[in-house]
């Protein structure tokens, strides 16, 4: 197969009769966008439910090479990476007209107004910045924290033109194409293990199909509930992922979507409650959430051998902390930098091989507060804590004063973003956990009333 792409890639005439032919298509989607506003609608959800599938991210080509992470790292193949600046380019010449009022009318309110009502996540966004000014590789940190400052100030144009809801959809959605390419790709990553090892299907892992499937599973159930009309294809949707969910063998991914839904099932019950002793009441689910996700993924090699006779170690993980917080505490307040620790590509030159001497080299600590700390420092997960904590009050303040039922999703989402980053890295980079979580923290800073 990869002889017959590069076959064809290596092929003037195809090359050259391929580059017209996605030319010539893309002004007749142009043309047919300038014709009504729903076309234009629909063709903008295309386009962020295709952002949302190459953030997850997809090892499939030529989709591996369209992430924004290649902005400040080595791309395996610059050629192919530098198309994603075509793509984005062509998203904003679609939607120039809604982007260029916006950005002329609305940005600087919706952005006071976002900062204003939480400070801490506009100021992790700056952290991320300013430490490029003690990172190892600072023209790295200083690219990526722009590139992540920029990505949020483009998700306030999201949040203006979609509501909670319509961002779950964006989510639910990225994840068919997934979840089809995965049942005919049947790729399986952990094979040494005595599980036998897991669907990853067309990510790079078992866990990320897993935590994708789960997610995508408890929103495609709510979208069954909510909306009659779409029931039966819902239902339908939500036992594939299930089937997938089953074969790829992620016990954090099963944890996940257990605890998830009787945090749903638990809040929808204190909504009830009065407004003081609902809030109380779901900040307390919350917690328990969260202990008993900590508790249960610690755990897991124990559970699953006693009850599934199965020896699972948690993967490994506990072995990556204690060396990667050795680390911490070198630069205990101000840490490497913005991705300054973990970075492979420098051989070598690696400053996480300074301090971790494992049989394998992790692409993260699989923790990602610890993360947070050995990249920013205690004053960067100081920052980040509030900024979480900050965005659990406003959406516990929403659901709670919210008369529309689908309420419940921005504290499901900030829920998962917590329970996500218990058991692995998915904050400060760009995939689907933390770009959900800062749209939704955004979205809820500019509907907060405090």
């Amino acid at each position: 197969m990869r002889d017959l792409v590069v076959g064809l890639v290596s092929n003037p005439v195809i090359v050259i009769s391929s580059g017209i032919f996605v030319v010539l298509f893309s002004m007749l989607v142009l043309a047919w966008t300038n014709k009504s506003k729903k076309n234009l609608e629909q063709l903008e959800f295309c386009f962020i439910v295709f952002i949302f599938f190459c953030l997850t991210p997809i090892n499939l080509t030529p989709f591996i090479h369209w992430r924004p992470n290649y902005f400040w790292v080595p791309p395996p193949n610059a050629i192919l990476s530098s198309f994603q600046v075509l793509i984005y380019a062509y998203i904003l010449l679609v939607s120039r007209k809604k982007l260029s009022a916006f950005l002329i009318r609305e940005l600087i309110p919706y952005l006071r107004c976002s900062i204003i009502r939480n400070p801490f996540f506009w100021g992790l966004s700056f952290l991320g910045v300013a430490s490029s000014f003690w990172s190892e590789t600072p023209l790295i940190t200083f690219k990526a924290g722009l590139i992540l400052l920029i990505a949020n100030l483009s998700f306030l144009a999201i949040c203006k033109y979609s509501d909670f809801w319509q961002i779950s959809t964006f989510v639910r959605w990225s994840a068919v194409p997934i979840a089809i390419l995965s049942f005919i790709i049947r790729r399986k990553t952990n094979d040494g293990t005595t599980a036998g090892g897991g669907l990853a299907g067309i990510l790079f892992s078992k866990n990320e199909l897993g935590a994708l499937m789960a997610i995508s599973i408890i929103l495609w159930v709510l979208t069954a509930i909510y909306v009659p009309k779409a029931r039966l294809f819902s239902c339908l949707i939500s036992i594939v992922f299930t089937l997938l969910l089953i074969q790829a063998k992620s016990g954090g991914a099963i944890v996940h979507l257990f605890i998830l839904f009787l945090l749903i099932l638990a809040v929808q019950f204190t909504k009830k409650l009065r407004d003081k002793v609902a809030v109380l009441n779901i900040i307390f689910c919350i917690l328990v959430a969260c202990i008993a996700f900590s508790f249960t993924i610690t755990n897991l090699g124990f559970i699953l051998q006693r009850f599934l006779g199965k020896d699972l170690s948690f993967t490994g993980r506990t072995n990556i902390w204690p060396p990667v917080w050795d680390a911490v505490t070198h630069r205990m307040w101000t840490g490497y930098g913005l991705h300054g620790f973990w970075q492979e590509w420098r051989g070598a030159n690696n400053p996480a091989l300074d301090w971790y001497k494992g049989f394998w080299y992790p692409p993260n600590a699989h923790f990602g507060f610890l993360d947070a700390w050995v990249q920013l420092g205690a004053f960067g997960v100081l920052i980040l804590i509030t900024a979480i904590l900050l965005s659990v009050f406003q959406a516990v303040s929403y659901l709670i004063r919210s008369k529309c039922k689908q309420a419940v999703i921005p504290i499901f989402f900030v829920t998962y973003f917590i329970l996500a980053n218990l058991s692995e890295t998915r904050l400060l980079d760009f995939n689907f956990v933390w770009v959900t979580y800062s749209i939704t923290s955004i979205k809820l800073s500019l509907e907060s009333n405090t």
